[in-house]
């Protein structure tokens, strides 16, 4: 037989361990829940910032879509089939973009990869037709900024520098009339 006192702590030490226990789930089940929370306004902060980068890329693709027009324009004579390429890349960035600014992310990211399967020539088409005129575009605006380099260099220098490198100089036709 056990002792009263004997009894009467181990009775003590169950409630106390079923009390630890019931505070350490409800701690748990905070933990959780703050967890829960926590992750629902990370999911909120991202997919603001999933939206606003959604809305970046649609208005880069139209001014991507812009400027292969104005080079389809260009090319109609010289390259009309490079050119008819530009102009169907084009449309297709436009389409792009608008299903960009009108569809949510997944619905966007579900699209493209069926589209990828159905008609992977085409996009890898498109592709190298868009780094073809990415790269006409780079070295058309590198050979600018070269260009401004070269013709500012001949004012450098002394005064009898400039006055001899001034028939080099380019001058654009609207400044003719006040040529020296």
């Amino acid at each position: 037989m056990s002792h009263p006192k004997t009894e009467q702590m181990k009775e003590e030490a169950r409630r106390t361990g079923e009390e630890a226990r019931e505070e350490i789930d409800q701690a748990v089940e905070a933990t959780k829940e703050k967890g829960r929370q926590l992750a629902g306004e990370a999911k909120q902060e991202a997919s603001k910032i999933a939206e606003q980068q959604q809305q970046n890329v649609a208005h880069h693709m139209e001014s991507i879509a812009d400027a292969l027009n104005k080079t389809a324009t260009n090319l109609d004579e010289d390259q009309a089939w490079v050119a008819s390429g530009a102009r169907q890349t084009a449309q297709a960035l436009d389409n792009m973009s608008k299903s960009l600014r009108e569809n949510d992310f997944n619905t966007i990211v579900g699209d493209i990869e069926r589209y990828t399967r159905e008609q992977p020539t085409l996009v890898l088409g498109g592709a190298a037709i868009a780094g073809f005129f990415l790269s006409r575009f780079l070295k058309s605006s590198d050979n600018r900024g070269s260009a401004d380099t070269r013709q500012a260099a001949p004012l450098a220098g002394t005064e009898n520098d400039r006055a001899g490198a001034q028939n080099d100089v380019f001058i654009p036709t609207s400044d003719i009339s006040r040529r020296p």
